[in-house]
């Protein structure tokens, strides 16, 4: 079922990328009727697809629907999720519309996100599912949410609009505390640094992320936002469950990237928040498999892959640029069929 969806969902898109040229209505009921199709796969997973495939953390999810709607509201901590369950249970009882809106939430934020950040939309979807995003989002659906309320908060990083992006992080991290470390995010993705301290500084934030002092330091502060959750990190009950591939992706692109930044200045207007984006990714990536607190935290900087790979294709000209485009598209269906 994995490739039927992404075959169609490719196709769907490459149809809107020539639609877009000629009939813009054509174009916008067919990522409609995509934004629709990935709702289906991904709200009735339960029905669709095999168990192994459904997330880990389904049932989970499906048990709470249940349990939470009984729980009295004491604490800040998931108060938007729990209040999205008592609505859901006001106005249906079913848990599956729990699934279902929260893929509409998750895959809202990233659709627009790609289609106003990257040049080839159809590339950052087709990332998004064979590299697995769309996958993590059946698991760790909080942290999904959150995800998606910030890329949707990503508009006033750009035009540097901090009281309406600290209000939508704020909402964002009603359903996961974790999303409160996102308002730190505004000042580092708007420095203007020279390129060279940027990347030290990276350096040096790998070091601590991967120093067992400080990740325990870091855990034991923030563990008041949540103690039983956060304790759970702390005494190792969770494993890492992560690799370096997404790091050699990101320090890939961000080589190839700042090799010709001259060119990717000229091209795209907020070139300074995509790189300070991708480095932090490229930092947390590399953190990731170290713990599972990086791990998670990871999937707050991943939607930069799904910038700046299709924003790096036009870096190269003539025809080698369809070279490229076949390129990317092959590469990233390995790990997919793996």
């Amino acid at each position: 079922m994995k490739y039927i969806i992404l075959i169609i969902s490719f196709a769907l898109l490459l149809i809107a990328r020539i639609e877009k040229k000629h009939n813009i209505k054509i174009y916008n009921f067919i990522l409609v009727i995509l934004f629709t199709t990935l709702i289906v796969y991904s709200g009735f997973r339960e029905f669709i697809l095999p168990f192994d495939e459904i997330g880990k953390d389904y049932f989970q999810y499906k048990d709470w629907f249940f349990i939470k709607n009984n729980i009295n509201i004491t604490s800040f901590s998931n108060i938007g999720f729990i209040l999205l369950i008592k609505f859901l249970n006001i106005i249906n009882g079913n848990y599956i519309l729990l699934f279902v809106i929260s893929s509409f939430i998750i895959l809202l934020g990233v659709f627009k996100f790609v289609l106003k950040n990257s040049k080839y939309f159809e590339v950052s979807i087709y990332i998004y599912i064979t590299l697995g995003f769309l996958l993590s989002g059946f698991n760790v659906i909080r942290q999904w949410i959150v995800c998606s309320i910030f890329l949707l908060a990503y508009e006033y990083i750009k035009s540097k609009d901090f009281k309406k992006y600290f209000v939508m992080i704020l909402f964002a991290s009603t359903f996961h505390a974790s999303g409160l470390f996102l308002i730190a995010l505004y000042p580092v993705l708007n420095n203007n640094l020279k390129l060279y301290k940027r990347v030290l500084i990276i350096v040096i934030l790998i070091i601590l992320l991967t120093s067992s002092n400080f990740t325990m330091i870091l855990l034991s502060n923030t563990k008041t936002i949540d103690n039983n959750f956060y304790s759970r990190y702390i005494s190792g009950e969770y494993g890492s469950q992560s690799n370096y591939v997404v790091f050699y992706i990101a320090l890939i692109n961000l080589i190839i990237i700042l090799l010709n930044i001259k060119t990717y200045k000229k091209q795209h207007e907020y070139w300074n928040i995509e790189i300070n984006y991708l480095m932090l990714l490229c930092a947390f990536a590399f953190a990731a498999p170290t713990h599972i607190i990086y791990n998670r935290a990871v999937i707050y900087f991943m939607p930069a892959l799904l910038v700046t790979i299709p924003n790096m294709i036009d870096l190269i000209k003539g025809k080698n640029r369809n070279i490229i485009y076949l390129v990317i598209l092959t590469v990233f269906l390995i790990p997919y069929i793996l």
